[in-house]
């Protein structure tokens, strides 16, 4: 069994324990609070809370960091960290709250107390040892650089989409079918589309000048895009933008042509 399964597993016998020594004797003054399928709370730190029945997920900005099952323990000290929401999808999800004077007037015997703190110190190393397995994945991956003389090709009309370009240095023109329709500059990507669509290429993109692009294949692209939400912000206005030329371009072919029949 790996060491982070193992961790859990007495993660969930310690929760137990606390269950058993600490909120249990309180259950008779614990706010119950039904959470029905499907909706969103925001997050009370005004009190502890334990899962006494369902599932339930918490949400910081619109993001999965942690899912609670039955006998799981949420307090203020996840707070910390920013406005959060507890949402549950499938099922209806019960919790109890307990009030952090009681709470605290049951922690004032010394093994409540140190049942407490061991079960607080095994849970923090748990979650974070989850984390660090987390963030190894999400890691993006380096880039290949690339170095470009002028006159160099860096991708050309009909070939195959297999790689996304960042120019990090220098400039490139564009053409289509032999006829130059744009540049690329400094800090922009090009030859996302035909990667991400497995499209051929539209056009041919040569270096005008002493250019340096980071190159991305398609499955190391999507990995970036996912560690860097401005950057994926950026591509879908470049998209929204080459759309709108678009439209306009065949509104403009559009009115030629039937001015040309007059």
């Amino acid at each position: 069994m790996a060491t982070l399964d193992v961790g859990f597993e007495k993660l969930g016998a310690m929760r137990q324990r606390v269950i058993e020594t600490i909120f249990n004797p309180l259950r008779d003054q614990g706010q119950y609070r039904l959470i029905a399928k499907g909706t969103s709370v925001a997050f009370d730190p005004s009190r502890v809370w334990l899962v006494e029945r369902g599932e339930i997920s918490v949400e910081y900005l619109g993001r999965v960091i942690l899912t609670l099952d039955q006998g799981a323990i949420v307090g203020p000290w996840i707070g910390s960290v920013g406005p959060l929401s507890l949402v549950t999808t499938y099922s209806d999800c019960e919790l109890v709250g307990f009030d952090h004077s009681a709470v605290g007037d049951v922690l004032s015997h010394q093994d409540a107390l140190k049942t407490w703190c061991s079960f607080l110190a095994v849970s923090t190393s748990c979650y974070f040892a989850e984390f660090a397995e987390m963030k190894v994945v999400s890691v993006p991956p380096a880039p290949r650089m690339c170095s470009f003389s002028p006159g160099d090709v860096i991708l050309r009309e009909g070939d195959a989409g297999k790689e996304v370009f960042f120019l990090v240095e220098g400039g490139a023109s564009v053409t289509v079918r032999g006829t130059p329709v744009g540049e690329v500059r400094e800090e922009e990507i090009f030859g996302a589309l035909a990667a991400l669509t497995r499209a051929v290429r539209t056009a041919t993109v040569t270096a005008s000048k002493p250019t340096v692009c980071m190159a991305f294949s398609k499955d190391e692209f999507r990995d970036f895009l996912r560690a860097n939400a401005t950057l994926m912000e950026k591509i879908f206005e470049d998209f929204a933008r080459a759309l709108g030329d678009l439209n306009d371009s065949v509104v403009k072919a559009s009115s030629t042509k039937w001015r040309n029949l007059f």
